[in-house]
């Protein structure tokens, strides 16, 4: 998730976060179908396993990035997110 700040106006505090960043939406389609979209950015890509859709999303992610899944019904099941993969020249 990202960092707030917290700022004062007449006595409130209000946390206003410093940065948001776009999640990944996945919809679970009947007949094992998967759909990954991002908000705020125009495209979509299916995929035949729910495996490949998150690896996919981990493809892109450069920071944490938070994702939501929906059922075919298009009820949010869980929310989480997807950390970028780690160096395997890295220790």
């Amino acid at each position: 998730m990202g960092s707030s700040k917290e700022s004062e106006s007449g006595g409130a505090v209000r946390i206003e976060p410093t940065y948001m960043n776009p999640r990944f939406l996945l919809y679970c389609g009947a007949d094992s179908e998967y759909t990954l979209a991002k908000e705020q950015e125009d495209w979509r890509r299916e995929f035949g396993s729910m495996h490949k859709a998150l690896d996919y999303a981990q493809s892109l992610t450069q920071v944490p990035t938070p994702i939501a899944v929906y059922s075919a019904t298009g009820k949010e099941i869980i929310q989480g997110t997807i950390n970028p993969r780690r160096d395997a020249s890295r220790p």
